[in-house]
């Protein structure tokens, strides 16, 4: 369903809001501003499933698996709508849709796209 909320998402040690402004949001990292001239009309938050970077030698590096499906919570004009992500193969389209398997929608303008691994 529709509820009226501020995006939050924890990713690795960082914390990600989203203050509305209007139909926009602006981004915070960490409690501080972003940048100021950046908004977005959409944020999008995607449970993923991470796993190590083999391809690095930093132990901090995930690779976070986009195909397949998963949890999603799509924010825009100040209301959040969850369903699921859907990603057949990595050289295909991903789909959002509601929990009757129809498509979430997002408002025309900039995307914030959020991976949440776990």
């Amino acid at each position: 369903g529709s509820k009226q909320v501020t995006p939050r998402v924890r990713i690795g040690s960082d914390e990600f809001t989203f203050e509305r402004d209007g139909t926009r949001y602006t981004p915070r990292w960490n409690g501080k501003s972003y940048d100021q001239t950046v908004r977005a009309d959409n944020v999008v938050i995607l449970d993923v499933r991470n796993r190590k970077d083999t391809d690095t030698t930093s132990e901090l590096s995930v690779v976070s698996e986009t195909v397949g499906q998963g949890k999603v919570t799509v924010h825009r004009n100040g209301s959040a709508r969850s369903g699921t992500w859907k990603r057949p193969k990595l050289a295909g389209p991903m789909r959002l849709v509601d929990d009757d398997g129809r498509d979430l929608p997002l408002a025309p303008g900039r995307t914030w796209i959020l991976l949440r691994g776990a």
